[in-house]
């Protein structure tokens, strides 16, 4: 039989789009197809061979050709990423070596300098930190995670918060118990009464007078007034950045409230250029041009060409917006100025430039006051948002959004319900606005620096919509699927909206850099919080195992933020470390919950590994957290690191102290059931001095963690609330008589099942 002629492997010469929708290509670079379908930015020739192959790959490295508006680097990287993967599974396989690749460098699109590892080398080299390892029983595996795999009961309104996840931990339920048996009920007023008749209190109170002085602070019911107490807690917080207006303004009108409280024209002039040269990167909502023009008009102008207070003129229905984000502003900028140490309280050591000095010693000589975010609130009321959208309104709102998250005397003002409802509003009225629809789609023409301004803006509201997902476990308020096709922002020459160009280009390639984070973070939330749906574990493991890859390729270790970055900005260098944390204290999370869920499911194997994640993360990767929290306090990363970072840094000490308190519980609990050495065919643990050694260390893992919360609960109000309960909590862990408990099965439960070689 004659052989068959073999078919012709013809190379396929139109572009991928062209190809999936079979339609004719031009075989351009844009093909013409794209260009007319806006969809310019995905046209990619991925065939080797294809003349335009290496043109449309290295474009986004090289800068070339393409306008920039044309050029999506998020779509190239992400492709490039796969490309890479696809070829670790190749060489995986044949067992050829595997080239170093390209990703984005300090200049965000332009051709990387730095080699870095394949998948499998990268996963090798951080094999100590447990990466890409992440088992599970069985394939077909299901889970759901607002219920309990214990009992089929729903545990949470959002399941993911680390206090709620606590509860199901056996250690913690063992400690919560034993808590809620010694509670009494302590009615503070009786003892305030108790003691001023024994005179016990009159005599704290002179000691305090002799040790604190002029910092004293007076009390109403020592018959000072109102304005006596302000006056005095000013005079002691304002090292810490809290003073209050001690004048009495309560019976003035709202702008005349604001004229009271705000600093003199000068200072306020120096508030605004600082919020723009420091904090501008982290919230990049506003133009700074249009919003100087909009404050010139409401305050008026003066001699030096900064605002005056004087007089207030409300003309527009968005006036009143306006004032709410430029308090906010200069609050959150005079918050720059403080320190969490006590050490450098008054100022900081003598190498900090000139500069620096002269900007501090404005903010001290001129306080914002507390009051001042209590105004921009009313300010914000004064806006009826069931009238026409207006997008000053949403800049406010957002600004009120980002002072709850930093502010240090907010403390943890939200949960997760009046967290879901106001990312709700804050995103339904950007949709409200337009702003999920990329400018370039509407019919109306804009200006660049506006288009510019609204894919920021948009950008920005995900991004705390994520961040509180990851938080509080609230449900995402948008859908990247389906319901918005904003594009990242991109930079040409007339669109930025602040005087400093490259700022704005730092700006930009921020959001262009971490995008593939964002884009990952998104779809493992939308497996995560599925109420109707289970899903299956290997499903969600395998996106959990993208994360910290990508995670890893991106930052690095750890370690790696200790060393001075020449290559990037202050600001950009903050952020880093601000997405690498809050990725961290989310995965912990995710990691502490399989822990918790294959205890309840029987599985000591998988339970201890998800465990030993955990503790790998908090204690072994993060173990140089309080090196850090030593250079935000003396701020060698810039001024805005401890405004920024303070918050998280405190939220992984809250939860690392309570899985090291939870961990000697459980230790505890199994050694007192164990007195004596049992045979290790039981696979039980079979030397307690070991199992001492290793209470101890636990112990001073805790205590650690307590220490860098007691630095920060210097001035921020939630960290000082958890501090308190995380002392009490460690001094209970070690009494002996906690754990002779009456609820024999709760003891039980709280024990290891662990064998002894874990």
């Amino acid at each position: 039989m004659p052989a068959q002629p073999k078919k012709r492997k013809r190379l396929p010469l139109s572009c991928d789009n062209c190809r999936k929708k079979k339609a004719k290509c031009d075989r351009n670079f844009p093909c013409s197809n794209c260009i007319k379908l806006s969809i310019s930015h995905t046209c990619i020739y991925s065939s080797p061979d294809h003349i335009n192959h290496t043109k449309s790959v290295t474009s986004v490295f090289n800068n070339e050709s393409l306008p920039v508006h044309k050029t999506s680097s998020s779509v190239h990287s992400e492709l490039y990423l796969l490309k890479s993967r696809l070829n670790d599974l190749e060489t995986s396989i044949t067992n050829t070596p595997v080239q170093p690749r390209l990703l984005y460098s300090s200049d965000g699109l332009s051709q990387a300098d730095i080699f870095i590892e394949s998948d499998n080398g990268l996963a090798k080299s951080n094999k100590d930190l447990l990466v890409n390892i992440l088992p599970y029983d069985s394939e077909d595996e299901t889970i759901n995670f607002y219920f309990s795999e214990e009992d089929g009961s729903r545990v949470s309104r959002q399941p993911l918060p680390f206090i709620f996840l606590s509860k199901r931990d056996p250690g913690a339920k063992f400690f919560w118990l034993i808590k809620k048996e010694r509670k009494t009920k302590t009615n503070i007023k009786e003892i305030y009464q108790f003691m001023n008749r024994t005179g016990e209190l009159e005599e704290m109170k002179q000691m305090a007078k002799v040790k604190f002085g002029g910092r004293y602070i007076k009390a109403l019911e020592d018959g000072y007034s109102i304005q006596d107490v302000k006056e005095s807690l000013s005079i002691y917080g304002k090292e810490l950045g809290l003073s209050f207006h001690t004048a009495d303004i309560s019976e003035l009108s709202l702008e005349q409230k604001i004229a009271a409280i705000i600093p003199d024209s000068v200072a306020s002039c120096k508030y605004l250029t600082s919020f723009f040269e420091y904090l501008y990167p982290f919230f990049p909502i506003v133009d700074e041009m249009s919003f100087r023009s909009d404050l010139t008009r409401i305050l008026g102008d003066s001699a030096d060409g900064s605002v005056n207070k004087t007089l207030i003129h409300i003309e527009k229905r968005t006036d009143h917006a306006v004032l709410s984000s430029y308090l906010y502003i200069i609050r959150l900028t005079y918050l720059l100025w403080f320190t969490n140490d006590k050490k450098y309280k008054y100022g900081l050591p003598g190498d900090v430039s000139s500069s620096y000095s002269r900007e501090r010693q404005v903010a001290m000589d001129n306080p914002v006051p507390l009051e001042a975010a209590t105004l921009a609130q009313e300010c914000i009321d004064q806006c009826n948002l069931t009238r026409k959208p207006q997008l000053a309104v949403l800049q406010a709102l957002i600004f009120s959004r980002v002072y709850d998250k930093f502010a240090p005397e907010i403390g943890e003002k939200f949960k997760g319900q009046e967290t879901q409802l106001l990312d709700g509003i804050i995103m339904n009225l950007a949709i409200a606005l337009n702003l999920n629809r990329d400018p370039d789609y509407a019919l109306e023409k804009q200006e660049d620096n506006m288009k510019n301004l609204k894919r920021k803006i948009w950008h920005t509201i995900l991004f705390i919509d994520l961040i509180d997902t990851m938080i509080y476990g609230t449900t995402l308020s948008a859908d990247r699927d389906h319901n918005y096709d904003m594009k990242i922002p991109y930079y040409k020459e007339g669109n930025e909206n602040i005087v400093d160009v490259q700022l704005e280009k730092d700006v930009i390639k921020s959001i262009a850099c971490f995008r593939p984070l964002i884009l990952s973070m998104d779809r493992i939330a939308k497996r995560l919080f599925d109420v109707k749906q289970r899903v299956k574990i290997s499903i969600i493991l395998d996106e959990i195992r993208d994360l910290e890859m990508l995670t890893v390729r991106i930052f690095g270790r750890f370690k790696c933020f200790l060393k001075p970055d020449f290559s990037n900005s202050d600001s950009f260098v903050i952020q880093e470390m601000y997405y690498y944390l809050n990725i961290k204290a989310f995965l912990v999370t995710i990691y502490f919950y399989f822990h918790i869920h294959f205890h309840e499911k029987g599985n000591p194997d998988l339970e201890f590994f998800y465990h030993k994640k955990v503790f790998t993360t908090l204690f072994y990767e993060l173990a140089e957290l309080s090196n850090l929290q030593t250079s935000v306090n003396n701020r060698t990363f810039g001024r805005a690191v401890t405004l920024i970072l303070s918050p998280v840094i405190s939220r992984i000490d809250h939860i690392s102290c309570m899985v090291a308190s939870s961990f000697c519980v459980r230790l505890t609990a199994t050694l007192r059931q164990r007195m004596e050495t049992i045979d290790s065919q039981n696979a039980q643990f079979t030397s307690k001095e070991l199992a001492q050694d290793l209470l101890q260390m636990s112990l001073i893992s805790a205590r650690n963690s307590l220490a860098r919360l007691s630095t920060t609960s210097i001035r921020y109000f939630h960290s000082w609330k958890i501090n308190k309960v995380h002392l009490f909590g460690i001094n209970l862990v070690r009494e002996t008589s906690m754990y002779e408990c009456s609820n024999s099965s709760v003891t039980k439960c709280a024990k290891f099942n662990y064998t002894n070689q874990q």
